[in-house]
């Protein structure tokens, strides 16, 4: 099944196009900020810019932040040219010697996506895979731990389940179940999850995940931002197929989720539209590193002060009253 336009609920795929009044707000704020970046404009802090001159001493003016008045520091540090000059190299090799995806998720997206982590704001610990959010969970006096983000879920595990969340073609035929190879993941405090997974029973089969995979790491700590790698010069039609496959199982959840709420959110089923695509930055450049980097740190600090809080307004927290009340 190649496209999701034949689909009982379809998703169109539509070219990003900052001009278009149709895409929703919040969305072309983001898109807007992520253009900034991948034309490198404002990708590292002022404040680095001493730091970096030694090892990039041909650095544009353009790139620092207060030249263009993008506040990148606010999202996260930009590392040294040290740092990143493995993930750099790494990139060159895989590119000129035809190695597979995994080989570069390995090698590159990965420890780059780890980068991103370590130098976001928003960590306070030295976990590589978990970053503490600086706010406490406001809804349930018990939880007194911050929540976090968590770097990543490897596709190979994380399917679409159970089978309700998939698309449905107009014949009755069910999507292949996606996977995608990243994921910023909202991690909430366990005390949180147990008791979320205590409402399971009570409230319905809904509450057997948060995100749309029963895979156990992910089914209490929620899905924010899903990444999808190719290689350099694959087409995107099949990841396209793959992320619009998973942000519709996505939405389904969701609406299982605020279905439990009451909330008149929950009717959102219809047509989708998957936003496709702002090209950002090549790992085999630094400077489309220090772009990539820039647009991560973009992507966390939405899922973690944009996201999150909407979550816990919307869903975690009526539920857990619900249940409380109940």
């Amino acid at each position: 099944m190649a496209s999701r336009e034949y689909m009982v609920d379809p998703i169109v795929t539509k070219q990003m196009d900052l001009l278009d009044n149709k895409m929703p707000v919040e969305l072309h704020e983001l898109a807007v900020q992520i253009d900034v970046f991948s034309k490198g404009w404002g990708i590292i802090p002022a404040h680095l810019k001493g730091h970096l001159a030694a090892s990039l001493p041909h650095l544009p003016p353009a790139m620092i932040e207060a030249m263009v008045g993008t506040n990148r520091h606010a999202t996260g540090e930009a590392p040294p040219v040290s740092e990143l000059m493995q993930v750099h190299l790494d990139a060159r090799k895989l590119a000129t010697k035809g190695h597979s995806e995994a080989a570069w998720n390995v090698d590159v997206h990965g420890p780059l996506l780890k980068k991103a982590l370590l130098t976001s704001p928003h960590s306070t610990t030295l976990d590589s895979n978990v970053m503490d959010l600086p706010y406490p969970i406001p809804f349930y006096p018990s939880f007194n731990s911050a929540p976090s983000l968590t770097s990543s879920f490897r596709s190979t595990t994380a399917r679409i389940s159970p089978p309700r969340l998939l698309p449905t073609d107009i014949s009755g035929y069910k999507a292949e179940s996606k996977m995608v190879d990243f994921g910023i993941v909202l991690q909430l405090p366990e005390t949180l999850q147990r008791r979320i997974a205590q409402l399971t029973s009570p409230l319905g089969a809904a509450l057997e995940s948060l995100s749309p995979t029963t895979y156990t790491p992910l089914r209490y700590n929620p899905v924010a931002v899903s990444i999808e790698t190719k290689l350099p010069g694959q087409g995107l039609d099949n990841a396209q197929i793959q992320v619009s496959t998973w942000a519709f199982a996505q939405m389904r959840k969701l609406e299982e989720l605020l279905a439990l709420t009451g909330s008149p959110a929950a009717a959102v089923a219809g047509e989708g539209t998957l936003w496709s695509h702002i090209p950002i930055g090549s790992t085999q450049t630094l400077d489309g590193i220090y772009k990539v980097l820039a647009a991560l740190h973009h992507l966390m600090d939405w899922a973690a002060m944009r996201y999150q809080p909407w979550l816990e307004q919307n869903v975690l927290g009526p539920i857990l009253l619900q249940a409380v009340g109940e």
